[in-house]
């Protein structure tokens, strides 16, 4: 399964159209050739400018030079921008997408596929990013944690939360922390300081499971509703951390 990351670099790269020269009026800038663009893509990294260098066959000075160019600065920063958009695109499917779900009990796809384990391995190599992207993102999913305690949205908040607990510990131990160690500190900060907020998401998801089960007229409709509710609630008690 590719992660987010590497879904992202190869759709946007293979999108990549490369300017070219003819017809483009003298002294206007051409833009940038695919290896350059390919370059500010894997700024998104911490990859070394030597190693960059050396997957994309050209001299480390090349890269060197481009990193301090004005122009291409602003393209890794907007390329950062879209990436961390894209990364909280995804984390509000797994955390609010619930919504939709709701409202769509006939659609089998819909329902298997809210209904599965989610073991985030498309986060695995968060580690990997580069310093600014990894702190644009803590901002945000921060942010949004914030919100959704706020709103006393207990589905969104404990996924927000394994979430959290898993980048957190990738950057932990990218960032030389002992797995063991990085371990007990997620665990402190995502499980046990928040231990209360998630038992209180498991009553409300355990109402709304009596609330089904015990309509007058309870359908088949309502049999997938009170399925999807036990799946999402057997969730709660699904470890995300890695082993």
């Amino acid at each position: 399964m590719a992660t987010l990351l590497q879904e992202f670099v190869r759709e946007k790269l293979g999108g990549y159209i490369e300017p070219q020269r003819a017809g483009t009026p003298r002294g206007e800038k051409i833009g940038y050739t695919k290896v350059k663009y390919h370059a500010a893509l894997l700024a998104l990294t911490n990859a070394k400018q030597k190693d960059i260098a050396a997957d994309l066959k050209v001299n480390y000075c090349v890269v060197r030079k481009w990193l301090w160019e004005q122009d291409f600065k602003q393209l890794v920063g907007k390329l950062h921008t879209e990436f961390a958009d894209s990364f909280m695109s995804r984390v509000d499917w797994l955390a609010f997408g619930r919504e939709c779900a709701e409202h769509t009990w006939e659609s089998e796809y819909v329902f298997k596929l809210k209904a599965t384990t989610i073991t985030y391995d498309e986060f695995r190599d968060v580690g990997n990013y580069s310093r600014g992207l990894r702190r644009m993102i803590r901002e945000r999913l921060d942010a949004s944690l914030r919100n959704a305690i706020g709103k006393r949205d207990f589905y969104s908040v404990w996924a927000l939360l394994d979430i959290a607990y898993v980048v957190t510990y990738h950057f932990l131990v990218a960032d030389g922390c002992p797995p063991d160690e990085a371990q007990r500190y997620v665990r402190a900060e995502f499980v046990d300081s928040f231990a209360d907020l998630k038992d209180k998401a498991s009553a409300v998801l355990a109402e709304e499971v009596r609330a089904v089960l015990t309509k007058p007229d309870f359908s088949g409709s309502d049999r997938r509703h009170a399925l999807y509710l036990v799946g999402v609630l057997g969730k709660r008690f699904t470890a995300a951390i890695p082993a």
